[in-house]
């Protein structure tokens, strides 16, 4: 598993989970979606994309520069001094 994965699940909070997707695929449900793909931040982004997204919210604790050609991207940083 990637070291950044844990941090990745501990950010979608504690919602309930409504729909798994394929890497690409248009969500039928609404609220928490998980995106079966990559963890790759630009080939990521290209799935969200290629899934409809009309903005990316990414959420990063090393403040990665990578952005998207097509749909614009926030990026929320917060790393906590442990």
């Amino acid at each position: 598993m990637h070291p950044g994965a844990l941090g990745c699940i501990a950010k979608t909070g504690s919602g309930k989970i409504k729909q798994v997707t394929a890497y690409g695929e248009i969500p039928t449900e609404k609220g928490l979606i998980i995106m079966d793909g990559t963890g790759y931040d630009t080939v990521s982004m290209t799935g969200l994309a290629a899934a409809g997204a009309q903005l990316i919210i990414f959420s990063t604790g090393r403040g990665n520069p990578i952005g998207f050609p097509i749909v614009p991207v926030v990026k929320v940083v917060n790393t906590s001094r442990v």
